[in-house]
């Protein structure tokens, strides 16, 4: 085997184990309704079943906050991470 076979091998072996995947069966009405959404929202599918699913896991475990409340935290959550934060002033 040449040096480039096992070159690609080894990005071959890294990129499935760093990737990996599955395939899950959904409904065609919820398939429907991400594809819908998710060219408002700007996203794939994929993310906005992925968008969907976490918004319903932290809705499950925190059933007492609104979805506004949820919405909110996960977005001050991304403006921390891309360095936007500023100190919150009351009043």
């Amino acid at each position: 085997m040449n040096v480039w076979h096992e070159v690609l091998d080894r990005k071959l072996l890294c990129a499935t184990l760093c990737y990996m995947s599955r395939v899950i069966r959904i409904s065609e009405n919820l398939a429907g309704q991400a594809k819908v959404r998710s060219s408002v929202e700007n996203r794939s599918m994929t993310a906005q079943i992925e968008y969907w699913a976490k918004i319903g896991k932290i809705a499950e475990e925190n059933p007492e906050l609104p979805f506004t409340f949820i919405k909110e935290i996960l977005l001050g959550m991304e403006e921390l991470k891309s360095g936007e934060n500023a100190e919150y002033a009351f009043g």
